[in-house]
């Protein structure tokens, strides 16, 4: 029997480049930690937050055993809203360093675990201000979040899939598999990215699904990304403003896909975008769903495609189940058993 079986309608809605401590690290700090911890069998019930005694170095010498500058503490919130500027780096490679340090190459037994965020981004970027990597978001610089996160549940172990940037992502939360690909390309080639997705797989099973988009200058990039989506193009996907049409009229699609404006007046959080733009979109999102006639049939999830370079203390577990052929190994000689950072993932439902 489903565990939650009254369940019509799941709506999924993935914003850009931001690791779970950057959004939610301190999301318990000020107040009660969490009244219920699932699975219930859990022995260690905490909240995998930040806490204090967090750094990272400023310097290389560090990584070497010699002498270097004090280390940057993570702060209690960032100075603006649209930190860190400019964007960090999210290839695999810096994602590698940023993870097991400048020198050492993966290990689950890495010697210095997430402590290289600080000096790769000062290295890929060039900025003198790196401690912005060590300044995540307070509950109160992201209201919404926070609330729907306090008020509902959040995973603080749920890792994206590539320990690399927003493409592979994107495409391992459409297809199960990024086709062998860590990198986006430059540009992307609609071939790299071939594959079934899990909307061919509902259009063969007769389900209805649809894919959002607040963008205007551009396709969703969730069609641009796969050539067997293309034909689907003027039934299949819609704006946004359609969408809180659909939930204000109870005629949700079973499976809804929600993208972010990523160019004009973006509202997905992307370093260096003001997250208030993105809180605004999640506001606006839930107050669609949650005033719809379908709330009560209706799951609606909130997450990342990856974490966009900013810092996140916990290491990704490896032992992942390597997806297909084609990734065995894929570019740069990634088997894919291992996992990328940890990003939110938001779960509401009544």
């Amino acid at each position: 029997m489903p565990m939650m079986p009254q369940i019509e309608h799941i709506v999924v809605v993935m914003l850009e480049n931001r690791s779970f401590d950057n959004m939610c690290g301190w999301l318990y700090r000020d107040g009660p930690p969490p009244s219920q911890f699932l699975p219930v069998s859990t022995k260690n019930k905490f909240f995998n937050g930040l806490h204090q005694g967090l750094f990272n170095p400023v310097s290389n010498d560090y990584f070497k055993g010699q002498p270097s500058p004090p280390p940057y503490p993570i702060f209690p919130n960032a100075n603006a809203l649209n930190m860190p500027n400019p964007d960090p780096k999210e290839e695999f490679d810096n994602v590698t360093k940023q993870l097991y340090g400048p020198f050492e190459p993966p290990s689950e037994n890495p010697t210095y675990p997430n402590l290289g965020f600080v000096v790769n981004y000062a290295l890929t970027t060039g900025t003198n201000i790196p401690v912005q990597i060590m300044e995540p978001f307070s509950p109160a610089q992201v209201p919404v979040i926070s609330a729907l996160a306090r008020n509902y549940a959040i995973c603080d172990e749920w890792f994206c899939s590539v320990p690399s940037e927003t493409w592979p992502n994107r495409s391992f939360v459409h297809a199960g598999t990024s086709n062998g690909n860590v990198l986006n390309g430059n540009p992307p080639h609609p071939d790299n990215w071939d594959v079934k997705t899990i909307f061919n797989v509902l259009q063969d099973m007769a389900i209805t699904w649809r894919v959002y988009s607040d963008t205007t200058l551009t396709p969703a990039l969730t069609h641009l990304m796969f050539k067997k989506l293309w034909h689907f193009a003027f039934d299949k996907f819609a704006h946004f403003g359609e969408f809180k049409e659909d939930c204000a009229k109870g005629t949700l699609p079973k499976y809804s896909f929600i993208e972010p404006s990523f160019l004009k007046d973006p509202n997905d959080e992307h370093p260096p975008h003001d997250v208030t733009a993105g809180e605004r979109f999640l506001h606006d999102i839930w107050i669609a769903v949650s005033t719809s006639p379908s709330w009560n049939k209706t799951v609606l999830l909130i997450t990342y495609d990856e974490h966009g370079g900013t810092y996140d203390h916990i290491m990704p577990p490896w032992n992942a189940a390597t997806p297909d052929g084609q990734s065995d190994p894929g570019q740069e000689g990634f088997h894919f058993n291992r996992f990328g950072i940890r990003v939110p993932m938001v779960i509401l439902a009544l």
